[in-house]
């Protein structure tokens, strides 16, 4: 019940909708049932007014007032998640199909005053973040059509590009990118499924996987394989999304999986000069131990050794590894 009741906002009269629908599906069920929430919480109407027949009546009433910039920015702002700074805001609104509009600053400023837009606790670095009550949420990103939907996270993809990058996955990320770990998986999904190409780099591989890569690893490790199947990359940017998604199919016991991911990268790294193999070579021989095929790993440490030892890059743990397999 409790569940329930965080998940309508405790808006009062979600819960009492709610709770007449208790007698027939009982709180599992109901609570499952709340992502068609405008659907369930509803009940006919015998006279009365209409705004308490059902919670997207109720909405209705606080929607229909807004000017029609307002509503546009209620909507674009759906596609943020965990909240948003002003900054970004300002990045994503594009309110200009309205000339007559303020600046999207004011625009946001008024959404605040009526209640549809929630100021959250401060972000690490003490600034304000805005966010929805779960509700508004669903009602207003219902109302973003396809187009202006697909527009509006291809903004939030190009500024979540405008964040610190970092070139490899599993460092800590700096307090104003911690704050935005679910808007940098948003824009990594939007930028996957929507096949955008000139944020591989920017989004997928410099911010979401270096970021949350290993905080998220199922999910990243869904998108990463999704991108290796189906698109044409770079060798480099190949080559960085098998790595982590080597690392990650080991980190979640599948490394037979794995085993065959850092061997494909090897092909790939010979292509950037022996160096780069003999780094790769290494990788095959850490997941190969954790593979118990020391067969394997024998001969991808011999193939390492000589460039590494050659550039002063042979790692610490060589000696251990060689040793495990011998």
């Amino acid at each position: 019940v409790r569940g329930i009741c965080r998940e309508l906002d405790g808006l009062p009269l979600a819960v009492e909708l709610a709770a007449a629908r208790v007698a027939v599906l009982g709180p599992h069920q109901l609570k499952d049932r709340l992502v068609e929430r405008f659907r369930l919480l509803a009940r006919p109407t015998r006279g009365g007014d209409a705004r308490h027949a059902s919670l997207e009546a109720a909405l209705r009433w606080s929607w229909d007032p807004l000017e029609p910039w307002e509503q546009a920015a209620l909507a674009q702002l759906t596609v943020f998640r965990g909240g948003f700074t002003v900054e970004a805001a300002e990045s994503v609104l594009d309110l200009t199909a309205w000339p007559e509009a303020p600046w999207s600053v004011l625009v946001l400023e008024q959404l605040v005053a009526r209640a549809l837009v929630v100021q959250l606790p401060e972000g690490s670095d003490g600034g304000l973040r805005f966010g929805f009550l779960q509700t508004v949420h669903a009602f207003a990103a219902a109302r973003l059509s396809a187009q202006d939907g697909l527009a509006a996270r291809d903004r939030h993809a190009a500024w979540i590009a405008t964040l610190p990058g970092s070139g490899r996955a599993g460092t800590a990320p700096p307090p104003i990118v911690r704050a935005e770990i679910r808007n940098l998986l948003g824009a990594a999904e939007h930028v996957v499924s929507a096949r955008r190409s000139e944020h591989y780099r920017t989004v997928l591989i410099e911010r979401a996987l270096a970021w949350c890569g290993f905080t998220l690893p199922s999910a990243m490790l869904g998108l990463v394989l999704q991108v290796l199947d189906s698109v044409d990359l770079q060798v480099a940017d190949r080559a960085e999304l098998l790595r982590y998604a080597a690392q990650a199919t080991v980190s979640v016991g599948r490394t037979d999986e794995a085993l065959s991911l850092v061997v494909q990268r090897v092909e790939l790294m010979r292509t950037l000069g022996p160096k780069a193999e003999a780094e790769a070579w290494y990788a095959v021989a850490n997941v190969a131990i954790q593979a118990s095929d020391y067969v394997l790993a024998a001969e991808a440490l011999e193939r390492a050794r000589p460039d590494l030892d050659a550039n002063g890059l042979l790692p610490p743990g060589y000696l251990s590894r060689q040793a495990i397999v011998l």
